[in-house]
């Protein structure tokens, strides 16, 4: 199938932003006011109709990336309607980006001050609930117990456990490990107080923003899953998390607090790290 010409160019990103403004316009006046706190936990999930917008808007460009789409307007930005589709796509998304900062201010969005960083250590006595036998554990059993390996070929030589951590409930854990197959222990931190000692808060903007919309619509063209929310089950999508390393003295040694949803470490620096 030959490239797009100026015309579905101009076409695709006009509707973009058109139906993106439709969207933003509907999220303002429902978060208007004394409506925000119902906005956030009711209707917050109606700005995921920007993802199926990016994703119509890569499709009809026969692109697959937003790289893609970029370097395609980039070879008509000698067209000065070509220029001002992409400037007014421009400013939606500054306007989108804003939209949901504001959100955040109003909310006083948790922040809160790391008090776990790169060379201090966790207290072994802090306690968590383990999702399969819904014991209650302290960090401390886990600290000396022998490797587990994520990647037998890779991980061979590293002495490691691997412990996932979530703040949900012990439902929505063992349906994720379930659904994941997952094979690593899990263990619930449901006051959220190893989250808040390494200062991961909750955003709304971090979570809702430009890039990571986009980045979903790509994972969708490329028939990659994405997030979606458990049936009956409570769970909190604005919270941030990360990627943390201890030593078996409970050091910190590996330190990747996430800036987004789709920010994490990758396997071989966090390798690095743990050696």
């Amino acid at each position: 199938m030959g490239s797009p010409g100026e015309p579905e160019l101009l076409k695709a990103l006009g509707e973009l932003s058109g139906a993106g403004r439709e969207i933003l316009a509907a999220a303002r006046a429902a978060s208007s006011g004394e409506l925000l706190q119902e906005f956030v936990s009711q209707k917050i999930g109606q700005l995921a109709g920007m993802i199926h917008l990016y994703v119509k808007f890569l499709n009809s460009l026969h692109v697959q990336k937003r790289s893609d789409a970029e370097d395609l307007w980039k070879a008509f930005y000698h067209s000065t309607s070509v220029q001002d589709e992409v400037e007014d796509l421009m400013q939606f998304e500054l306007e989108w980006n804003s939209f949901l900062s504001d959100v955040d201010a109003r909310l006083k969005a948790d922040c809160f001050q790391v008090q776990l960083s790169m060379g201090m250590q966790v207290p072994g006595h802090m306690t968590f609930t383990d999702v399969r036998s819904g014991k209650e554990v302290r960090l401390e059993e886990f600290l000396h117990q022998e490797k587990l390996l994520l990647n037998q070929s890779r991980l061979d030589a590293v002495p490691l456990k691997v412990l996932v951590i979530s703040f949900g409930c012990r439902e929505g854990a063992a349906q994720w490990l379930q659904e994941t197959k997952c094979t690593y222990d899990m263990l619930l931190d449901p006051n959220r107080q190893l989250y808040h000692a390494f200062g991961l808060g909750a955003s709304i903007e971090k979570v809702w923003e430009v890039s990571v919309l986009s980045y979903y619509a790509e994972q969708i063209i490329s028939n990659r899953s994405i997030p979606k929310k458990m049936e009956n089950i409570q769970d909190d999508p604005h919270q941030l998390g990360g990627d943390f390393g201890l030593d078996q003295q409970g050091t910190v040694i590996f330190f990747h607090p996430s800036s987004n949803p789709t920010d994490r470490a990758d396997v071989p620096e966090i390798l690095l790290a743990m050696q």
